[in-house]
């Protein structure tokens, strides 16, 4: 295989991780309006720890630690765009 067949394939799952993300990110928009409603903490570790129980559990062992560090972002990142979204909506 070429160096530019492997990059079009990789170019091609890009694609589809951004489309994933938003997609993601749509969910997230909902749930940041439940828990401002409900006066939820936008930081919820126990949900946190069994996503990435249930992330690491679907990969391969030799991938875990990057998958763990994967999602410790996207995380992260959800959780910096919920704090948007509420500040938003609460300013």
């Amino acid at each position: 295989m070429e160096i530019a067949s492997i990059r079009a394939q990789i170019d091609e799952v890009d694609g589809q991780l951004a489309k994933l993300f938003e997609k993601r990110i749509n969910l997230v928009t909902d749930l940041a309006a439940l828990k401002t409603a409900s006066v939820k903490p936008i930081l919820d570790e126990d949900r946190e720890k069994k996503v990435l129980e249930n992330v690491t559990s679907q990969c391969s062992k030799e991938i875990e630690g990057e998958i763990t560090q994967l999602y410790i972002e996207i995380m992260r990142l959800s959780r910096q765009y919920q704090a948007r979204l509420a500040g938003e909506n609460n300013g």
